[in-house]
């Protein structure tokens, strides 16, 4: 069982090409961590500058900086209230053609790599097992019929011991005999 590659590579190709400027947004460790900030906020309205330079310990101008990247990128969004400037993350749009690209990388992971990952062990299994089995299944017999063996001599053994005491105690063969 293999994997057909032409129809979803082109959608992923297309997908990639969506998630292009969030994956470079996001691809600086700086930009990720004023998301994790934002991210910390949920749904709550978002933080201003100074806020975010507070908790990440960045300067001023370099929150704005990364803030207006992760903005062309939409990853996160704007409110303004009055003069006030508020940024949250951006749950929509870019985010979700990530999600859809990761759902895509998902059904190929499913579709190819487990059926893969069986047939192999199921291929190495039914060799090893065959081979094993018919190994058990011959010390097996050798065993079955030695033990057969020795329990049949035991049990003659015992049965003409049995035999001899329960003559021997038998007052009755002892005074004809």
């Amino acid at each position: 069982m293999g994997c057909v590659y032409g129809t979803d590579s082109r959608m992923m190709l297309e997908q990639f090409a969506s998630c292009r400027r969030l994956l470079i947004a996001l691809g600086d460790e700086t930009r990720q961590t004023i998301v994790a900030v934002l991210a910390g906020t949920g749904c709550d309205g978002g933080m201003r500058v100074g806020e975010i330079t507070e908790k990440t310990h960045l300067s001023r101008p370099a929150v704005s900086h990364h803030i207006r990247i992760l903005l062309d990128a939409e990853v996160i969004g704007l409110r303004r209230q009055g003069t006030m400037n508020f940024y949250h993350l951006k749950l929509g749009g870019a985010w979700g053609e990530l999600v859809s690209l990761v759902n895509h990388i998902e059904e190929l992971r499913k579709r190819c790599e487990y059926p893969v990952q069986a047939e192999a062990e199921k291929g190495r299994g039914r060799a090893g097992r065959a081979s094993k089995t018919k190994q058990i299944a011959e010390v097996g017999q050798t065993e079955h019929s030695e033990k057969a063996k020795q329990a049949g001599r035991t049990g003659r053994a015992k049965a003409t011991k049995r035999a001899r005491q329960v003559e021997e105690a038998s007052p009755s063969r002892n005074a004809k005999g």
